[in-house]
């Protein structure tokens, strides 16, 4: 299977131009995460405690969150990876490691 050659800059690009390019994808992603700077705003250790709040509160509402069960493991992975003191943007390293990828930086 290849990979896709398309450069990360080119993705980010095309989602600026959705709803997600707000914030985030505007401000902290190209001046601090794309950089390299990994230094805790909010570090992933919290952001998995408030995942598992917030499913814990949907399954006694019956109410099913497949995609945060899911984003809960990445966390997982990366608090497994040492990760849980970073900041949560760091969660892009740890889905590049686990598909095999290089850093952008």
């Amino acid at each position: 299977m290849k990979r896709s050659a398309s450069p990360f800059e080119v993705a980010l690009k095309v989602m600026s131009g959705t709803p997600a390019g707000k914030g985030h994808f505007t401000t902290s992603w190209p001046n601090k995460v794309l950089k390299g700077d990994l230094s805790p705003a909010f570090m992933i250790d919290l952001a998995h405690k408030d995942l598992g709040i917030a499913l814990d509160v949907a399954n006694q509402l019956h109410v099913p969150m497949p995609l945060g069960a899911a984003s809960r493991e990445v966390y997982n992975q990366a608090r497994a990876a040492g990760r849980g003191r970073e900041d949560w943007t760091a969660i892009l390293e740890q889905v590049r490691a686990s598909a095999g990828l290089k850093k952008s930086h």
